[in-house]
């Protein structure tokens, strides 16, 4: 398990939470888009690793005012041992959120079964045919599908869960977000209301894994509404952070 970075306090990372946050290295996507491209480019030497039992200390010397853990990356199901360490954070009483991409579902499956995570944030970047577009020329064909597998856990999990969608005007139009919205409510059915979210994020053209990213323009106001108001009439959670 190897984490190369960590945030002993955040207000933003859970919603409602006091959470010290982790951040693992390596991603087995190549989002263009991506705002951490150290981690995602991540080799031994390039930071010090962080020891699990360092954490593991310092959550338990501190349980009394912080509510959990939030697991981030790059990408997290990619680290051997996780299931272990989680497990461990879940002995020192401390709830648990882990951030996916969601493209290893089997990794997903062994958390939801081990009981170890009680919250999701799971990015939905793209429709599900298209996620062989974030990937290098040697991708999976399958990853979209992988995606499905791993929401389908989640939602069957009981846990709560949010989906992250990062709004890239290259990559997304009003289309491409109802496509995406109607393709959740094949999934997700009533489940949406009762426990998870869907939550929109506008790109920001700063510090992107491709550099080309970041000549592109921002999303104007106005436009960002009209494409949140053509998503909520398919599904009617969704929101829009930063727009009220």
């Amino acid at each position: 398990m190897k984490i190369v970075g960590y945030l002993p306090t955040s207000l933003l990372e859970w919603p409602g939470q006091i959470a010290s946050v982790i951040f693992t290295p390596n991603c087995n996507l190549r989002c263009p888009f991506c705002h951490n491209p150290d981690l995602v480019n991540w080799q031994p030497g390039h930071s010090p690793l962080i020891e699990p039992k360092t954490i593991l200390k310092d959550l338990l010397d501190r349980r009394s005012w912080i509510d959990g853990l939030v697991v981030s990356g790059g990408e997290p199901t990619l680290q051997p041992g996780l299931a272990d360490f989680l497990t461990s954070v879940k002995k020192n009483g401390s709830t648990v959120m882990v951030e996916t991409n969601g493209t290893r579902p089997e990794v997903v499956k062994e958390l939801v079964k081990k009981r170890v995570v009680d919250f999701w944030a799971l990015d939905y970047k793209i429709s599900w045919e298209s996620y062989n577009r974030l990937t290098d020329k040697n991708g999976d064909p399958k990853l979209g599908q992988k995606v499905i597998q791993s929401l389908k856990e989640i939602i069957g999990s009981r846990s709560g869960f949010e989906l992250r969608t990062t709004v890239v005007p290259t990559l997304h139009n009003k289309t491409e977000l109802v496509k995406m919205g109607r393709a959740l409510n094949r999934i997700g059915g009533s489940e949406w209301e009762k426990r998870g979210g869907w939550l929109l994020q506008s790109f920001r053209p700063q510090r992107c894994l491709d550099a080309r990213f970041e000549k592109i323009k921002p999303m104007l106001v106005p436009v960002q509404k009209e494409w949140l108001l053509a998503v909520k009439k398919i599904v009617p959670m969704v929101t829009w952070k930063g727009l009220e």
